[in-house]
């Protein structure tokens, strides 16, 4: 190196030099070793200054570009996180709508579930009280037909006649029970006169004594029955007229007794 060679030159000559300029020199050497190595200090300071200088340079503009990049990343982070959150807020809105909406259907379901049970429990009222209705209309109408007085028909009266003009025929007698009983006793009179049967009056009994209601045809032996009491009894049935056929020994024999009581 040149310092070490300077420091040798000046070895060698220092053996001619007096004291004196023999320090002289040595100082003058060691000044410029000492600037040379300054020099160096300072040059070597530079590069040293100038890689740090470099160094910091490359590490600023990667920070730099990883701040930009972050920064990139978190506007983007944040965009997405916007974007999302209008999603989320569409989204509750849309549900909140839609809980609305069922919550209306089940409102308008129950309603219209209460509406139909109160129209069955209405219509039920309605039935029980038709039911109530028809049953007190037909206890009226069956009252008002026990009321009614029996009675036989024109129609009725020439299919009688008709069938009882043809023989067997034979004597009869009629008797009734009451009002009501009397006036058919005397239909039937009429009708087997106009027939031909040799029938007399009718007898009119009290309504309070033992008389069976209904029609009825009194022979006196069952086992053997005068001719003309089944004659009677398929003619009095083939009309409408219900008739009910006894034995009864107090009658006499070869007569058939009708006994007209009160309406069943």
């Amino acid at each position: 190196m040149p310092t070490r060679k300077a420091v040798t030159v000046m070895s060698e000559t220092v053996s001619s030099l007096s004291p004196i300029d023999t320090a002289a020199r040595a100082q003058t050497v060691w000044f410029v070793a000492y600037a040379v190595v300054l020099f160096a200090a300072a040059a070597l300071t530079v590069v040293v200054w100038h890689a740090t200088s470099r160094y910091q340079a490359l590490v600023k503009g990667d920070a730099d570009a990883r701040i930009a990049e972050a920064t990139l990343g978190a506007a983007q982070a944040n965009e997405r996180a916007e974007v999302l959150e209008t999603s989320n807020l569409i989204l509750r809105n849309d549900l909140n709508e839609a809980a609305g909406k069922v919550a209306g259907v089940q409102r308008d379901a129950a309603n219209a579930q209460k509406d139909a049970a109160d129209a069955k429990a209405a219509q039920q009222r309605v039935e029980i009280a038709l039911a109530r209705q028809r049953e007190r209309t037909a206890i009226a109408e069956r009252d008002l037909e026990r009321m009614k007085p029996r009675t036989i028909s024109a129609e009725q009266r020439a299919n009688l006649v008709n069938m009882l003009s043809a023989p067997p025929k034979g004597p009869v007698s009629l008797s009734s029970a009451g009002d009501e009983a009397n006036a058919l006793a005397h239909q039937i009179l009429e009708a087997l006169t106009a027939a031909g049967w040799p029938a007399g009056g009718v007898t009119n009994m009290m309504s309070n004594q033992s008389f069976p209601p209904g029609v009825q045809l009194s022979i006196h032996d069952a086992q053997a029955p005068p001719p003309h009491a089944r004659a009677l009894r398929v003619a009095l049935l083939a009309v409408g007229i219900p008739v009910n056929e006894v034995e009864e020994p107090s009658v006499r024999e070869g007569v058939v007794e009708i006994l007209v009581g009160t309406k069943p």
